[in-house]
Parts: structure tokens; C-alpha cells; sequence
């Protein structure tokens, strides 16, 4: 055996040898470890990797992404759930609608703030039977949206809804004969109330070709075949404020127009009282409008606080001039006014009397017709239509901002400006150009290019005025038509309301408002504003909340 060998075999086994001490030390161990193993494997499991997991640094910033967004989202239900418990609570809600039927000017909200009065607004029927009427529940629901918006400008006004048939004895406490959609305006303090009809807050408004036109014009359109529109808008905001206005004014303001002489019309065969515009205008500004006929009454009331004479077809008696110049008088303490509207044409009609008072105030009334030959002031011919004006006295406040109109005007000369204690001042005049066209002007034999034009503007209105007293002369009765009071491009209805607002001594601003239209629709919002919605809050929001819970978990997960 070589020598290699030999060491070979010895270091095998040596090797063995080793190996043999090895598995012993090793079944020793294994059999401590076995002893041992509860013990080690509670070591094993706290230092294990499912341990480790929750205690790791990744798993905490996981965690906490997950619970931004778990609050993020029960923050959003949160503030949802608050928000609809307060809308509900306050009765907050928003309006949609193009033309805003649902809501009431700021001018309107302003002043029902300002009114120290308990009102109660009663409707003569139950809210769930209101606006189920017919085709016009769209007008009902306006009309009762309108009522909540003056209880939220003035936490004294209550919306009241009665069921009459329970209560028999609401309907004779209000004079009796109401009806369903009748709604009623009182006044706790003044204890005045005002009845509400259905077609006094349902009005109709006639279109032909877009423009606005009168039932007249719409029923001789239909005479001839022409298509025309039918219009029916919620005017609940101005009956509303006028009832207000009218039942809680402690010193109401009383107009009368005078009535025995054929006055309101523009001839013999009118049949129409041209001087319901101003009338209505009025009483929708809280003026109490009363009537007087001057052959029975025996003495003009001193309560009485403004006098309209409209355009008498006949000249007054001596004795009803009489009352007039005493009413004016008041017994020394003055303080009345007299607005007087000749007659568009008394060449025959002469009303010497009439004429009289006027002249003695320093005013007198010229037999023709102001026209004006400029085209940028009338809108046809010249024979007297559409002829535009100006107001030029402390009534002119926001009037020249459109269109002040008039036709048939008949001017007024002012015999003086001071004599005694009289005064007189114009108020409206033409423009540029005018000229006077007399009532016995023939148009075959005469040319209008011969006519000479006027220096001197001439006056479509004056004003006289004796101490506190006043004469107001208007040359048309075409001036206050409801054409042009109604409408809301002309400023007619403007001047009208600062004559009365400032002379009774009430605040200038004025609170008359045309209701807005409605076209009826099905919807109280437009389609684009439905879709708007629509993707805002069921694609925009959820999608806006999934991405901001996304992004953090991300952020944290990866930082």
C-alpha cells in the first residue's frame, strides 16, 4: 500500500469519526428543541413574518390611505345628510328656471324686511289640493312658491292654508262667496285684508309674432285668421306686494277720479275707460282708489289726497268747478293734488269752465296736436302717432332711460312763471323740430312742409302749483294707456309712479314689478340644466371621490 493511501484511509476515517460526534451532538439538540418547542414556536410566530407585516412601515401607510379615504367618503355622506337636514330645516332651496318663477326681487325682499306687521297670506284650500287644478297646476305651484319667498323675508308672515269645508266660518269672517283659489292678504295690525282672485294672479298675456299685444288685438286676430299666442304667467309677487302694501300702510294715500262728464273715453262711441291702467298701476302701489260723481256729491271729501280728471267729453258745471278750487283750497291747509287730462279733441266740445280753472292756475290748453317732425323721435307719421317725449322736472328719475311715448298730444302754454302764490314749471316736452297742428287743419288743402316749426319746444304736461297745492296737466290720455303702462320697454308707468311717490311724500323707489313670463313646461328646470346635474353628481362627484381616495392610497403606499 502506498503511502498516499495510508493517509488516505486515515483521514477517512477520522472523518467518520467526526461525523459520528456530529449526529450526536445533533440528536441531542434536536431532542432539547422538541422539549422546547411551545416555547419556540411562540418565539417563532411573534418574529414571523405575519407579525412583521403588521408592524411594517408599508403596511401602516396602506392602512392609513385606506382610512383617509373611508373618512373622506364618510365625510361627503356626512356633510350630504347635514346639508338636506338644513335645507329642509330652514326651507333653503334654489331656483332653476330661466326667467326665475320662483323667486321675488331684491327690491321686493328689501321692503317686506322692513315692514313691522304680522301677515297672514290665506289660501281657501288645503296645499295638497292647491296646484292639482286642471292644465295650470304649473301657475298654482308658482303661486304658492312665491307665498314661502315673502315668509322668508319676513319671519312675521305666515302661509296659511285652510280647508273651508272643516271651517264654514273662515269664509263669512272674509265676506263670503270665496272660492278655492281665492287667497287672502291681512294685516293683524290694521286689520284690513284683501281678497285675491284667481284672474287677478293667473294673467293671460296675448302674443302676435313674438310682440305683446292686448285681448283686442288677439281676438280681432283671430277674427281674421292670425295665429296669435296665449301666454298665462303667475303675476302672484305683484298682487302679493300690492295687497301688503295696501292692508299695512297706517296712512294710505287716496286717489279718486272723477266721474258724470264722460270721463276715461277717447270719443262718444268708446265703450272702454282708457284710465284703467292708471288705476290698476295704482292700486298695485297700495293707493285706495275711489270714484266720485260730481252731480250728487256735494263737497269733494278732504280726505281725498289726489283728484283725476279724465279727459271729459263735456264741460264741468260753475258748481262742480267750485268743488274742485275748494278741494284745492283744503280750507287754507292746501296739500292736494289735481292731475287733469283734457279732452284729445274739444273743438266742438268747448269746456269754457274747465279752461277757466287751468288759466287762473297759469295754464292754458291749445286746440292742436304737438308733432314732431324728426324721425328719430316718432316711430309712423305725423299725424300724431307714437311721437316720443321727454320729461325734463324732478319726476324725470330713470324715465329717459327708455322710451317715454305719447300720442295725441295737446300742448299747453304757461301764462306765467311766478305770479302771487302761484307757480308753474313744464314737466314733458317735444324734441327738436316740432310743430303745432291746429284742430281744423285739413290735410287736402293744406301741406304739411308749410306748417312753421315751433321756436320754443312745446309742452306735452305742466305743473302749477299754489303753497302746497298742485295742477298736474297731461295733454294726452294716451299718455297712461294701459298699452304703454303695461309694457315694460316704454318708462310711462316710471314717470306716473315718481308723480304720485314723490308727492304723496313716500319713498322714491318704486316697487312696481311685471311679472315674468312663463312658457309652461313640464319641467321646472331647463333639459341642459337637468343633464348638468345629471353628470355632476352621478358621473362628476363619485368619479372626483374614487380618483382623491385612489391618489392618496397610492401616495402613501409608495412614498
Amino acid at each position: 500500500m502506498s503511502e498516499e493511501n495510508k493517509n488516505l484511509d486515515i483521514s477517512e476515517i477520522e472523518n467518520e469519526t467526526d461525523a459520528d460526534e456530529i449526529l450526536d451532538e445533533f440528536a441531542e439538540t434536536e431532542t432539547e428543541f422538541e422539549e422546547s418547542l411551545p416555547e419556540e414556536k411562540e418565539k417563532k410566530i411573534q418574529s414571523g413574518s405575519v407579525f412583521n407585516l403588521l408592524r411594517s412601515r408599508k403596511l401602516k401607510r396602506g392602512g392609513f390611505s385606506v382610512a383617509v379615504t373611508v373618512i373622506f367618503i364618510a365625510a361627503v355622506i356626512l356633510a350630504n345628510v347635514i346639508a338636506n337636514t338644513l335645507m329642509s330645516r330652514f326651507d333653503v332651496r334654489f331656483d332653476l328656471t330661466e326667467n326665475k318663477l320662483y323667486s321675488i326681487e331684491k327690491s321686493t325682499a328689501e321692503y317686506l324686511a322692513g315692514i313691522d306687521d304680522v301677515v297672514n297670506i290665506y289660501f281657501c284650500s288645503t296645499e295638497e289640493a292647491f296646484p292639482h287644478r286642471g292644465n295650470m297646476s304649473y301657475v298654482y305651484s308658482q303661486v304658492m312658491e312665491i307665498a314661502d319667498r315673502f315668509a322668508e323675508a319676513n319671519r312675521k308672515f305666515n302661509v296659511i292654508y285652510v280647508d273651508r269645508l272643516s271651517n264654514p266660518m273662515f269664509s263669512a269672517d272674509y265676506g263670503g262667496n270665496l272660492t278655492d283659489t281665492d287667497i287672502i292678504i291681512e294685516s293683524e295690525r290694521t286689520g284690513r285684508y284683501k281678497v285675491i282672485k284667481e284672474n287677478e294672479y293667473a294673467v293671460a298675456r296675448y302674443f302676435i309674432q313674438g310682440q305683446q299685444v292686448t285681448y283686442a288685438d288677439a281676438y280681432y286676430a283671430d277674427m281674421l285668421g292670425m295665429d296669435f299666442q296665449v301666454n298665462v304667467s303667475a303675476s302672484a309677487e305683484v298682487e302679493f306686494l300690492s295687497a301688503i302694501m295696501t292692508v299695512t300702510d297706517l296712512t294710505p294715500v287716496k286717489v279718486a277720479f272723477t266721474s258724470g262728464y264722460g270721463e276715461g273715453v277717447a270719443s262718444d262711441m268708446d265703450d272702454i275707460m282708457l284710465y284703467v291702467g292708471v288705476v290698476d298701476i295704482l292700486e298695485k302701489n297700495g293707493y285706495l282708489i275711489e270714484h266720485i260723481e260730481m252731480f250728487t256729491t256735494e263737497v269733494i271729501p278732504p280726505e281725498i289726497d289726489f283728484l283725476i280728471i279724465f279727459s271729459p267729453t263735456s264741460d264741468y258745471s260753475v258748481s262742480d268747478v267750485n268743488k274742485v278750487d275748494a278741494w284745492l283750497e283744503n280750507n287754507g291747509n292746501f296739500g292736494k293734488t289735481l292731475l287733469y287730462f283734457p279732452a284729445p279733441r274739444n273743438d266742438v266740445r268747448h269746456t269754457p269752465n274747465l279752461d277757466a280753472l287751468m288759466e287762473e292756475w297759469g295754464i292754458k290748453t291749445e286746440n292742436g296736436y304737438i308733432i314732431q317732425t324728426d324721425s328719430r323721435f316718432t316711430s309712423a307719421d305725423y299725424q300724431g302717432h307714437e311721437q316720443y317725449i321727454g320729461a325734463i322736472s324732478e319726476f324725470s328719475s330713470g324715465v329717459n332711460e327708455k322710451p317715454f311715448v305719447g300720442i295725441f298730444m295737446r300742448p299747453f302754454s304757461l301764462l306765467f312763471e311766478r305770479r302771487g302764490n302761484y307757480t308753474t314749471t313744464p314737466l314733458i316736452t317735444g324734441y327738436e323740430g316740432t310743430v303745432f297742428m291746429p284742430f281744423n287743419y285739413d290735410p287736402e288743402n293744406e301741406e304739411f312742409e308749410g306748417w312753421e316749426p315751433v321756436v320754443e319746444p312745446l309742452n306735452a304736461a305742466v305743473m302749477s302749483q299754489k303753497q302746497t297745492s298742485r295742477i298736474l296737466a297731461f295733454g294726452s290720455l294716451y299718455l297712461f294707456a294701459p298699452s304703454y303702462l303695461d309694457a315694460d320697454n316704454f318708462s310711462n308707468a316710471q314717470f306716473l309712479l315718481n308723480v304720485f311717490h314723490e308727492l304723496s311724500g313716500r319713498e322714491k323707489n318704486t316697487i312696481f314689478i311685471i311679472p315674468p313670463s312663463f312658457n309652461p313646461t313640464r319641467f321646472e328646470i331647463t333639459a341642459s340644466q337637468a343633464n348638468t346635474i345629471a353628470i355632476v353628481f352621478v358621473i362628476v362627484l363619485p368619479l372626483l371621490i374614487i380618483t382623491t381616495g385612489l391618489i392618496v392610497f397610492f401616495r402613501r403606499r409608495y412614498k
